[in-house]
């Protein structure tokens, strides 16, 4: 077989090999619920209404409506209860994109088994599994394949000129961004390629209309930073500047780190300023910045191997919007933003390993391939490995908690799944865990409350509700449950109190006005109570419960608006 041939086949199998386990995983308690698992809107499948809701919504804090769209789709094909279909999404996806590497990179050099040997990388490299095996990171694996469609349009018109290719490049590039707003740098990367291997920047005549055809794309790139800004209304209490740039060198010496030793491997690595992060020493930034300046001065130093130079400016280049100097989210940084960062690393390693054998003449090419043959079954044994934490709630939890530092978060979020799976005294543990770190989660502490009052351990539950108030007075779900446990215990006022409370924060849930009316009735304070029912009505006129507890209510009072 032909190797344009071969290497498809063979990237395919490899893709199936590492993820194929994954068509039997379930939904994880990260974010999945956001894009799935209770998402009303998403679980219908594809409709007009989802589809205007999909363009129009700031839903887990980006706005990425085809991403909504292919989930939709998802759903509409394979059900939204079972998460096999979403799964054989993702891993299509990623074949795509391996496939789309070889094609594109074989255009550009004519190097058909450096070509492959990049997008092999991209295939099994263990930082990619969760792009891959993680559902809620649809984005990840849909926006590279209009990346990747996008740049391999950019490199045609680039050589044949026809404007139909350029206009190609520019609509894949759009929906790229619609599905992840990570590509605004694609542009600056294209200009890349026109350094090498296109050239069109070496020749002076030609450079100013190159330049020139990228405006259009940075325009593109400059509205989706503005959505995402606009989409971003929870953000992280933002940190110093000095912080956010010594976190992001750090981190880029690390994805360096896991580029080459890829563990261990966590969900979520918590920011070093934050809650659960370990300060980083007064030497770490200094020597992450002597790491990627020497690093910079080797590959101008072997300009001569242009893929060197390029491969290290597109990794550069590509982190730039994830590296957490736009502080967005608590995470240091994130095994998924080197999905498309890693291509410019990966092209530099292949083509500079092959310019090495060039200048020794051939000369140890066989141990070489021996070599590189073994990376690639290490990589792939440790994807297969990685992608198995991703099998369901538990597992993912347990995974991240067996690496320090440990993001309270996934602590919280293993609380859940324990707590689901009806592991009370394990979930527990693990939101006091969370707690322990951060001890202004309100959301933990609601939790542990519930866990305890599950347990029977009422008073502490007790406790634990009233902590999650005092830490966050806006958090009306907390209030709801401290306002049931204290009727439960006998204590209408005080449950009557926490209701109101609770009502007041969110006055347009008929479900509230209904519960507050039915406390206030047990209190014998019944015209209060018809209040509450009248407006639970006023919300809600179809609510069965509340137009019951109103009539009997009017009867207790004797009302002639009773009605039988």
């Amino acid at each position: 077989m032909k190797p344009s041939l071969l290497i498809p086949v063979l990237l395919v199998l490899a893709v199936v090999g590492v993820y194929g386990a994954s068509l039997g995983y379930g939904f994880v308690g990260f974010d999945d619920p956001d894009y799935v698992t209770a998402n009303p809107i998403v679980q219908r499948g594809l409709s007009a209404d989802g589809v205007k809701w999909a363009f129009t919504t700031h839903a887990a804090q980006n706005w990425h409506p085809l991403t909504w769209l292919s989930l939709m789709l998802d759903a509409q094909l394979f059900g939204a209860t079972s998460a096999r279909g979403f799964h054989l999404t993702n891993l299509l996806l990623h074949a795509l994109n391996c496939l789309l590497l070889f094609w594109l990179l074989r255009a550009l050099t004519g190097a058909t088994w450096r070509s492959g040997l990049a997008a092999a990388l991209l295939a099994l490299h263990p930082l990619h599994v969760e792009s891959v095996a993680w559902i809620a990171e649809r984005k990840d694996v849909l926006s590279l394949a209009f990346a990747l469609g996008a740049t391999l349009a950019w490199t045609r018109w680039a050589r044949r000129g026809r404007w139909r290719d350029y206009a190609l490049a520019l609509a894949l590039l759009a929906l790229g961004l619609m599905a992840k707003q990570m590509l605004v740098t694609l542009p600056a990367l294209w200009l890349l390629l026109e350094l090498w291997p296109l050239g069109r920047l070496h020749d002076p005549a030609a450079r100013g209309r190159t330049a020139l055809a990228t405006l259009p794309g940075f325009a593109l790139s400059a509205g989706a930073i503005a959505l995402t800004l606009a989409a971003q209304t929870r953000r992280a209490t933002l940190l110093p500047l000095d912080d956010r740039l010594a976190n992001a060198v750090v981190s880029l010496a690390r994805y360096l780190g896991k580029l080459v030793w890829p563990h261990p491997l966590s969900a979520l690595y918590p920011h070093p300023a934050m809650n659960g992060g370990v300060p980083l020493a007064s030497w770490q930034a200094p020597a992450a910045v002597a790491l990627l300046a020497a690093i910079s001065v080797a590959v101008w130093r072997f300009r001569r191997v242009p893929a060197l130079p390029v491969g290290w400016l597109w990794f550069l280049v590509a982190m730039l919007p994830v590296i957490g100097i736009v502080q967005v989210g608590e995470q240091a940084m994130a095994d998924r933003y080197a999905y498309l960062p890693f291509i410019g690393l990966y092209v530099a390693i292949v083509w500079g390993v092959a310019a090495l054998l060039e200048h020794a003449g051939g000369r140890g090419r066989e141990p070489v391939l021996v070599l590189v043959a073994l990376a690639l079954i290490a990589l792939g044994a440790t994807a297969h490995a990685r992608a198995g934490a991703w099998r369901d709630g538990i597992t993912l939890g347990e995974s991240a908690r067996a690496v320090e530092p440990v993001h309270p978060k996934m602590l919280y979020n293993l609380g859940i799944a324990y707590a689901e799976a009806n592991r009370l005294p394990e979930a527990a543990g693990s939101f006091a865990a969370a707690i322990t770190i951060a001890p202004d989660y309100a959301k933990a502490y609601n939790n542990l409350g519930q866990t305890y009052e599950a347990m029977g351990k009422l008073d502490a539950a007790r406790g634990a509700y009233q902590v999650a108030v005092a830490k966050d007075p806006d958090f009306a779900l907390a209030r709801v449950n401290l306002s049931r446990l204290l009727a439960r215990q006998g204590d209408l006022d005080g449950a009557i109190e926490q209701r109101r409370r609770a009502v007041a924060l969110q006055p347009d849930d008929p479900a509230g006005h209904n519960n507050l009316g039915g406390l206030l009735a047990q209190a014998g304070r019944l015209e209060e109570a018809v209040a509450q029912f009248r407006a639970a009505l006023a919300l809600d006129p179809a609510n069965p419960d509340a137009r019951k507890n109103l009539n009997l209510a009017l009867r207790m009072l004797g009302s002639p608006d009773a009605k039988p």
